[in-house]
């Protein structure tokens, strides 16, 4: 899947296993604003969700709108 900053997401509910860190569940949905950061060798994607920032690894959402 190729993402792009200003694309549409939905959160998955595998999201929920990071509860103890950040407040979110399944089914909230978001705008990708940053493409290029990295954790761990692994690709994350900063999502703006609620007026908050989350850096989110790929299969953690999906692409809303093509």
């Amino acid at each position: 899947m190729e993402l792009k900053e200003g694309d549409l997401i939905i959160t998955l509910p595998k999201v929920k296993m990071i509860q103890a860190v950040v407040n979110l569940k399944g089914g909230e949905i978001g705008i990708i604003i940053d493409t290029g950061a990295v954790f761990d060798k692994a690709v994350v994607y900063g999502v703006i969700i609620n007026e908050q920032i989350y850096y989110l690894f790929e299969d953690e959402f999906e692409k809303l709108e093509e």
